[in-house]
């Protein structure tokens, strides 16, 4: 039998070994170009979120006409109306402040509405074409309300569970302090003959309450609303043209809200509208003819201006 060739056998073994790293050398290089040539993608920069559009804190003309609303539609909140039977708001406000709560003076010839800053708040006027704007009043506090004969100015001041409701006259005296402070006094707003306001405070239990206080702060406030918890938290009180009634939101949980109405001597409530269940109806202001409400509400999935039919029950949208 003949021997085997281990020389060759070697070689065999040699050229078969640098035949392999050369295969594997040439993969690596193509591997290697392939990955120089083909970059992975990169996730596109994000662009920053704009915030969901809403329109809120409703306000309508003394003549019904005319709805004043707030909208943050293109980036900035600011003051904006429209006709009372709804259309596209005319935008009257263009700047970098964050406007609050705009509401009509008692003649209808006026708008009025606020914003804040570290030192305190200010309050403006203008026409309701946005023209004439003027500073007419600053405050050392939040949420500042103009008293309907357009003489004094109401505001609260403190952190926000230990607030005191304040009255000042606009041309200067001594301002007169409505609450101790002791608990929370929130969305303070004056009555039609501006002998009194209403505001959101909390009752013995810590449930949120509609409370009354007379303007010239000789009597305490007393407590208007007496509802269990099942029943929701009362907040935001808004006054009938009349000064009989005072129209509210009940909520009872994060995505629950109706609006009631109450007798503003007795306190006795009753539910306005069907009842509604996960939306939220806020922020209810009356027409002068005591027969509709406008409200804020996410009924249609985002925060618009709705107005409320008391007879019929009835509501409709009026933003879009």
């Amino acid at each position: 039998m003949a021997r085997p060739d281990r020389d060759g056998d070697a070689t065999m073994r040699r050229l078969a070994s640098a035949s392999l790293v050369v295969l594997i050398a040439a993969a690596a290089a193509a591997g290697a170009a392939t990955r120089s040539a083909v970059k992975p993608a990169q996730p596109a920069p994000s662009a920053p979120k704009k915030p969901a559009v809403e329109r809120s804190f409703p306000s309508v003309s003394p003549d019904g006409s005319r709805i004043v609303y707030l909208s943050n539609e293109t980036g900035d909140t600011d003051v904006y109306v429209m006709p009372a039977a709804g259309g596209k708001g005319v935008r009257l406000t263009r700047d970098d402040e964050e406007e609050d709560d705009p509401t009509w003076s008692a003649d209808g010839q006026h708008l009025v509405f606020g914003d804040a800053d570290r030192e305190g708040s200010h309050l403006f006027s203008m026409a309701p074409d946005g023209s004439d704007r003027r500073q007419i009043s600053t405050v050392p506090g939040r949420t500042p309300r103009l008293s309907p004969d357009g003489t004094r100015v109401a505001y609260s001041r403190g952190p926000w569970t230990q607030v005191a409701v304040y009255v000042a006259p606009l041309a200067g005296g001594a301002t007169i302090q409505l609450t101790d402070g002791s608990g929370v006094a929130w969305n303070c707003e004056w009555s039609p003959d501006g002998h009194a306001l209403a505001f959101t405070g909390r009752d013995a239990r810590g449930n949120l309450q509609i409370f009354v206080v007379d303007a010239d702060g000789k009597t305490p406030p007393r407590q208007l609303t007496h509802f269990a918890s099942a029943d929701g938290n009362a907040q935001v009180p808004a006054w009938s043209s009349d000064g009989r009634r005072i129209a509210f939101a009940a909520s009872t949980g994060t995505h629950d809200s109706e609006l009631w109405i109450a007798d503003a001597t007795t306190g006795e409530a009753h539910r306005a509208g069907a009842r509604q269940h996960g939306h939220r109806d806020e922020v209810p202001r009356w027409f002068p003819d005591g027969k509709r409400l406008a409200f804020q509400s996410d009924r249609s999935g985002r925060m618009e201006i709705w107005v409320l039919d008391l007879v019929s029950g009835q509501a409709r949208q009026l933003t879009r």
